[in-house]
């Protein structure tokens, strides 16, 4: 939560400017990546609660600047938001609480009506990914339990795309992308 609570207003200024937020879940990975190497459910809580709060500090902000632009009293507009706030999470809670209650299977890849939770399974696989990958990065070989096969070495898969730009450099798609020759 500190480091939502510091990079909120770096942030928010940036995307007061240019309407792009920037991502801090890349920044909150190597943090705890470095802190605690190959524990990919630290890093999950982690990045839950600095990039989700900075998130939705800076959604709660964005729409006390659109109440402010059509001039509506802060004190009302404020209460307003704290209790849709928490009338839709009691709601999504209760939802969600009902699903696992009463839909078979939820969350399995062989549901039958769909609730396979892709977004769940991304979020889950990429801490282990970057947990492992990070435990590479800042801590020896003979400390980490990590698997060599868990991911690409980013600057490989850079040479590669590099190459490949070279190689391949009058093809129609290459000047689509902004790629350099390093």
């Amino acid at each position: 939560m500190c480091s939502a609570f510091v990079y909120t207003v770096p942030i928010g200024v940036i995307q007061a400017i240019t309407n792009q937020q920037v991502g801090l879940n890349v920044i909150s990975e190597l943090i705890i990546g470095y802190a605690l190497p190959g524990r990919p459910i630290a890093m999950m809580m982690f990045k839950t609660w600095a990039y989700i709060t900075m998130s939705q500090a800076l959604q709660f902000t964005s729409d006390f600047k659109l109440g402010h632009y059509m001039k509506i009293p802060h004190r009302p507009m404020f209460w307003c938001q704290i209790v849709a706030t928490v009338l839709a999470g009691t709601v999504q809670l209760g939802v969600q609480a009902w699903m696992f209650s009463n839909i078979k299977d939820m969350c399995s890849p062989d549901q039958p009506d769909g609730f396979i939770c892709p977004a769940t399974t991304v979020f889950g696989t990429a801490s282990i990914i970057v947990s492992y990958r990070s435990c590479r990065y800042f801590v020896s070989l003979a400390q980490c339990r990590c698997d060599s096969g868990v991911s690409l070495d980013p600057s490989v898969f850079s040479r590669t795309v590099n190459s490949t730009t070279v190689l391949y450099s009058s093809s129609s798609w290459v000047p689509l992308h902004q790629l350099s020759n390093g």
